[in-house]
């Protein structure tokens, strides 16, 4: 177990919150502009400014961001929702989705930030989209992190724009690891600002500390289990997971279920969400989490979608 932090940034009122963790993932979610929906970097300058390039060419192999400190790209554009997937668990027929986010350019992310008060040690980490294998459908994406530092982390996020006034979210992903036994945790997290409050839906499995899958309460800066058991991830085969969450009506974050391999698990957990200057949208983050020696291993994503309704 060691400690992280997650920090919300807000670079045009140049005022930030931060809550100290204990756990194995960093929770660190991505802050919205109070001016537009888009996802800033990191305001801290030690911070990792390395994002995707964006080009989401779909040619096989395509390396959109290096951990190597690139400069940061303009935001792209929001993308347009499709008609909810069909395999998402508990989504209604007239639900909107943002589909194979996976393969979407404008991806950002940085190490650092990942870490204790947003100044952690610094992994090595890259982002390698339209990968033919392993994947489900010929175009995943491989995360990896590394590096020599011991408790490195990385998190990649990407902005996904306004979601209207959506009260539900299914976040529905399947993943593919290579030497699981070395992972500190996977953390998989919505992210959502609305009618000036922001929620914070964080999620991890952490393999090596409660064994279980966690969630974030963002107002006292922790990680509680949920008591559904999550050991060590199996190797090289997809895993499915899907998180239902729920915006009610008087503000507070209610986590609904989460199921895992095919395995549901109700959860229904509150916590309140807090105000904010942020402007009105949604986004989601990956992080992977380093162990002690920093054992470097790979992650690959596939069938990223998120619904609201």
């Amino acid at each position: 177990m060691h400690f992280r932090t997650k920090i919300l940034f807000n670079l045009t009122a140049v005022s930030f919150a931060a809550a100290t963790i204990v756990g194995c993932g960093s929770g660190s979610a991505r802050p919205f502009s109070t001016s537009t929906s888009s996802l800033l970097p990191p305001s801290s300058g030690t911070s990792d400014p390395s994002v995707g390039t964006g080009s989401n060419s779909g040619a096989p192999g395509t390396s959109t961001n290096t951990g190597r400190g690139a400069p940061a790209p303009a935001p792209a554009p929001a993308p347009a929702p499709a008609p909810a997937p069909t395999s998402a668990t508990g989504v209604p027929s007239g639900a909107q989705s943002f589909n194979n986010i996976e393969q979407m350019g404008g991806w950002q992310s940085c190490s650092e930030c990942a870490g204790k008060n947003a100044h952690g040690p610094k992994a090595q980490f890259s982002m390698n989209q339209h990968q033919q294998s392993p994947s489900l459908d010929g175009n995943s994406t491989e995360f990896h992190i590394g590096g020599k530092k011991p408790y490195s982390d990385a998190i990649w996020w990407r902005n996904l724009g306004p979601v209207g006034k959506a009260s539900h979210y299914v976040f529905d992903l399947n993943f593919y690891i290579q030497n699981p036994g070395v992972s500190e945790g996977l953390e998989f997290d919505i992210n959502v600002a609305q009618g000036g409050r922001y929620y914070v839906f964080g999620n991890q499995c952490s393999p090596l500390a409660s064994h279980t899958w966690d969630t974030w309460d963002m107002n006292r800066g922790t990680w509680n289990s949920t008591g559904i058991t999550c050991n060590t991830f199996p190797a090289n085969q997809w895993n499915h997971v899907t998180i239902e969450v729920e915006r009610t009506s008087n503000n507070q974050l209610h986590w609904v279920s989460i199921t895992y391999n095919g395995s549901k698990h109700y959860v229904d957990r509150y916590v309140s969400s807090q105000k904010t200057g942020f402007a009105d949208g949604a986004s989601i983050d990956f992080q992977m989490d380093g162990n002690f020696r920093q054992d470097a291993y790979s992650t690959w994503l596939d069938k990223v979608n998120l619904s609201y309704y």
